[in-house]
C-alpha cells in the first residue's frame, strides 16, 4: 500500500540553486564551491518534503556557467530541477 507524502508545509522554504554574476554558485544563501555541490547538496535536498531544486542565474551568466551548474547539482542528487520564472538574482 502505497501512501501519499505530505504536502509541503507552508513555511518550507523551496530550494533555491543561482548563479550569481560572477559565477558563485549558493543554495539560498549558503556559498558552495563546485566540490561542495556534490557533497553537501544531497543533505539539504535530503532535509526536504519537496525534492525539486529550483535553478536562477543573473542575466550576464552565460548559458554554459548555468548547464554547468544544474550538471553539478545533478551529480549531487537532484533529480527535480525547475528554471525559476521569477527573477531572484539582480
Amino acid at each position: 500500500e502505497e501512501k501519499d507524502a505530505p504536502p509541503p508545509t507552508q513555511d518550507e522554504q523551496p530550494l533555491v540553486l543561482t548563479v550569481d554574476r560572477d559565477g558563485t554558485i549558493r543554495v539560498n544563501t549558503t556559498i558552495l564551491s563546485r566540490e561542495e555541490v556534490g557533497t553537501r547538496l544531497p543533505r539539504m535536498l535530503a532535509a526536504r518534503r519537496q525534492q525539486v531544486l529550483y535553478v536562477d542565474a543573473h542575466d550576464v551568466v552565460s548559458y554554459g556557467k548555468v548547464v554547468e551548474a544544474m550538471d553539478l547539482a545533478r551529480q549531487g542528487g537532484a533529480r527535480s530541477i525547475a528554471m525559476l520564472t521569477t527573477k531572484i538574482v539582480k
